[in-house]
């Protein structure tokens, strides 16, 4: 059997939201997908076979690179276990992946936030220096990510997507927003979100990395990529494990 052409990726907790991303991600679509999600909080019921769950306890940042590294399909897409897909959407980006395959570009869904569009990511805290446009759900060759080292693993929750996105700039590779592939995240309701647990924190080592010392966007990493090591890597948390936010420290 041949691999799936994309592999959904992403730490996930909200077990009562899994169905309803797989769901929206099948939705009139014939193109073969997987969803590989990693976390704390199996599904309390079968899940279709494409679905698959790894359980683990370690920090998100860690458990996305252990999807990215269980995942099998040519193209990983970075979501998360609250968003949902547009219609139509994997045979959409079936389309755009084949039309750039050949050309230095890595592709980012368009980002709905309570039905609202964005085309960015909000900074955190407005008195810091903003990313240039970065998205959500991008879409990168399952073998780039690999080469480029995976996420960092000084990362805890947040931030380590964005920190791919420009190694890839560094690399010379340029964005393609989609016009119409969406993926859609529900407004919390809630604020205990890991945005606002580790956030803050995260924002600030996202630009130790890279904003030189006059306060610019550095062209290239101010420090090399820590990657993380196999070894007890489903129940040892590598590197950092703490984070703060609004709602003070957080631990995993």
């Amino acid at each position: 059997m041949s691999n799936p052409l994309f592999s959904i990726i992403n730490p996930a907790i909200r077990e009562d939201r899994y169905e309803i991303t797989h769901q929206s991600a099948s939705w009139l679509s014939k193109v073969p997908f997987e969803i590989v999600f990693v976390g704390h909080n199996p599904p309390k019921k079968a899940m279709p076979a494409n679905f698959k769950y790894i359980e683990t306890n370690v920090k998100p940042s860690q458990c996305l690179e252990i999807a990215a590294r269980n995942a099998t399909g040519d193209y990983l897409i970075v979501t998360g276990d609250d968003l949902t897909f547009s219609k139509h959407y994997l045979t959409r980006m079936a389309t755009y992946v084949k039309r750039l395959e050949d050309r230095k570009v890595f592709i980012t869904s368009r980002y709905s936030l309570g039905g609202v569009i964005h085309d960015d990511y909000f900074a955190y805290d407005m008195n810091v220096p903003t990313s240039p446009i970065i998205g959500c759900g991008i879409v990168v060759k399952r073998d780039l990510w690999h080469e480029i080292g995976g996420v960092d693993r000084r990362f805890v929750s947040c931030f380590s997507d964005t920190d791919i996105q420009m190694r890839l700039y560094e690399e010379g590779y340029s964005i393609f927003i989609t016009p119409d592939c969406i993926v859609d995240e529900l407004i919390p309701v809630d604020m205990r979100t890991l945005f606002r647990k580790s956030g803050r924190s995260e924002r600030k080592f996202l630009n130790s990395l890279w904003v030189n010392d006059k306060g610019f966007i550095s062209k290239k990493r101010l420090s090399p990529v820590e990657s993380f090591s196999d070894d007890n890597i489903l129940s040892v948390n590598q590197s950092n494990a703490v984070a703060k936010g609004k709602l003070g420290k957080f631990k995993w």
